[in-house]
């Protein structure tokens, strides 16, 4: 199932964690700044590539699909302990996905919606599949 919605990015930064975790915030390195992503205790925080209102479409399909004009994609190990997972940015209300408890693989891929404006804003969608791990 494909739910979208909006998220305001703040601090060049999305994170993924699980419902129910506390202070989901972690202390980029230099080595996680060239990475574009930090992973710790089951929190993932990847760099946005604008901060300005972003879409965040997150859903589970049996197999990755890369989007039409994605520019950067990556892929993480993810958990996800409970029914639910948690998607914001510093300072945002955090938006709440159904994902289903199980271990996946994390692909996270990002779409330019729009040409930047001359304050070098634009509207992004970051496409979150969960792909469930084969036991």
């Amino acid at each position: 199932m494909l739910m979208v919605n909006e998220l305001t990015v703040s601090y060049s930064q999305l994170i993924v964690y699980n419902k129910g975790t506390e202070k989901p915030f972690l202390d980029w390195t230099d080595a996680d700044i060239q990475h574009g992503y930090i992973e710790k205790d089951g929190v993932i925080s990847f760099e946005a590539i604008a901060d300005y209102k972003c879409e965040i479409n997150v859903f589970s399909p049996s197999r990755y699909e890369k989007p039409s004009g994605s520019t950067r994609t990556f892929s993480l190990p993810f958990s996800a302990d409970e029914e639910g997972i948690m998607v914001s940015s510093v300072g945002a209300n955090p938006l709440e996905f159904s994902v289903p408890k199980g271990a996946y693989t994390l692909y996270v891929d990002a779409t330019p919606l729009e040409t930047p404006k001359a304050n070098g804003l634009f509207k992004v969608k970051y496409d979150l599949q969960f792909i469930p791990n084969k036991s």
